[in-house]
This record gives structure tokens, C-alpha cells and sequence, in this order.
């Protein structure tokens, strides 16, 4: 399903024209998919060439990238590898849902408002986009990746006029993985080993252990022996506390 939206909106960004509807005002957005009436496949403007063939090459690097991992995932399931794939792809982000968590795609920036808002456009619509910072964020850039749908809030326009617009918070590398391996880690019994120091780290699972070491598979099927001395206070308390 991925895999078909993914390359029919290639298909559209390839036929797409590099000028915008009259409908829609110069700086207001940089490109825009448009559901046309009777037809089943929308129309893509871009407002230039090279915003069309910026596109074009992003989602060619995006269909790449999820064929790949998708491959992996057939026959492995990791943490790192099922947090990559939610991180560049999906599921896709309802923006009439308030409060849903999803991916967004194709998401224009116009400008940015301060150091962490940002005026953007999705579908041809306006919204706010809050992030931890702005800097190197520049109009006319195409943004992808997990969103949380914050409500609503009212900006003015250059006309003058307040107009109400969806706010979209960006989601962390972090708190996304953190998710991920909360999820998975407890079905795999993978989990982040890590040794006193905090210079060392290794997503491991424990075969085994006795008073002086601990047997340890990593994900690429390798098994290491450990000194339980080695590992951090939390490792340590791990072993010490009955497991389910």
C-alpha cells in the first residue's frame, strides 16, 4: 500500500506543472497536490522547475530507501530498523485529528516565523509547524516525517485577516525511538546493554549469566561474554531484578 502511494505520487510529481493555480499566491506555498473532480489521480504544481525537480529527486530517494528497508524487515525485526522506517515513511498523520501522531509528507516550507515556528504548507493548506529550532530552515524546502497534530491556532495573513491553522509539533528522534523499542524490545529481548563508563554500548540479547559474566547475543548473530563488573549500575540492577 506504502509502496503504490509512494510511486503514484512520483508518477504525479513527474507530470506535474511548474506553475501554481492562479488560486494561490506567490510565497504562499511552493507546491501543491490538487484533487481534480471526476478524475482518480491528483495534480501536482510546483512553483518552479527546480522546486518540481527537488521533489522528484526526494521522492525518488524516499521509494530507494523503503524498498530497502522494507526488504530487511521481512526477515528481521529490530528496533533500529522498524524506527527508520516509521521515521521516513508512515503511518501517514490525519490533520483533522487533533492529537493523532503520524507521518507527513510533502510538507512546503513558506518561512519561518521564529526560532521555533515555521509557516508551511501541506495539501495546499496552511499550517504552523513547531520545532526545536529553525535554524537552516529556508522557504521553498520540502519537509517529511513524524508528526503530532497540536490544534489549531490563529495567524495573520498578509492581508491582514486571522486565519485559523492547523499546528503540527514535530516528534524527536528520541522520543520516536524510545516508542519503537518500548514496543519491540520486549517481544525480541533486545534491549541497550552499556558498560560503567557510558563510552560503550551494544543492543544485545542475554542468553545466560553467572556470578562473574553474562553471555550476550548481538543482533548480527555474534555472541560475546561479558564481566559483569564492566556493566552500568542499570545493567547490573537489570540482572539482579526477576524477568517475566
Amino acid at each position: 500500500m506504502e509502496s503504490a502511494r509512494l510511486s503514484a505520487d512520483l508518477k504525479g510529481m513527474r507530470k506535474g506543472t511548474p506553475r501554481l493555480p492562479p488560486v494561490f499566491k506567490a510565497g504562499d506555498t511552493s507546491a501543491v497536490k490538487v484533487a481534480v473532480p471526476g478524475q482518480r489521480d491528483p495534480k501536482w504544481f510546483f512553483s518552479s522547475q527546480s522546486v518540481k525537480y527537488e521533489a522528484v529527486r526526494v521522492q525518488q530517494q524516499r521509494i530507494k530507501n523503503y524498498t530497502r528497508l522494507k526488504t530487511f524487515l521481512r526477515s528481521n525485526e529490530d528496533a533500529d530498523s522498524m524506527f527508520e522506517l516509521l521515521w521516513n515513511y508512515g503511518p501517514p498523520v490525519d490533520v483533522r485529528k487533533n492529537k493523532s501522531v503520524g507521518f507527513i509528507t510533502d510538507l512546503f516550507v513558506i518561512r519561518a516565523f521564529n526560532e521555533h515556528e515555521a509557516l508551511a504548507s501541506y495539501d495546499g493548506n496552511p499550517c504552523l509547524l513547531r520545532l526545536d529550532s529553525t535554524a537552516g530552515i529556508s522557504g521553498g524546502e520540502i519537509l517529511s516525517g513524524p508528526t503530532f497534530v497540536a490544534g489549531t491556532v490563529s495567524i495573520i495573513t498578509r492581508d491582514g485577516l486571522p486565519t485559523a491553522v492547523t499546528v503540527l509539533q514535530e516528534v524527536t528522534e528520541d522520543q520516536l525511538h524510545g516508542a519503537v523499542e518500548a514496543k519491540i524490545a520486549p517481544s525480541t529481548g533486545f534491549r541497550t546493554w552499556q558498560d560503567s563508563s557510558g563510552n560503550y554500548q551494544v543492543e544485545a540479547k542475554l542468553l545466560g549469566q553467572d556470578t562473574q559474566k553474562v553471555v550476550l547475543q548481538k543482533k548480527d548473530g555474534s555472541i560475546v561474554n561479558v564481566p559483569k563488573s564492566k556493566l552500568s549500575t542499570d545493567d547490573q540492577t537489570y540482572l539482579e531484578t526477576p524477568q517475566p
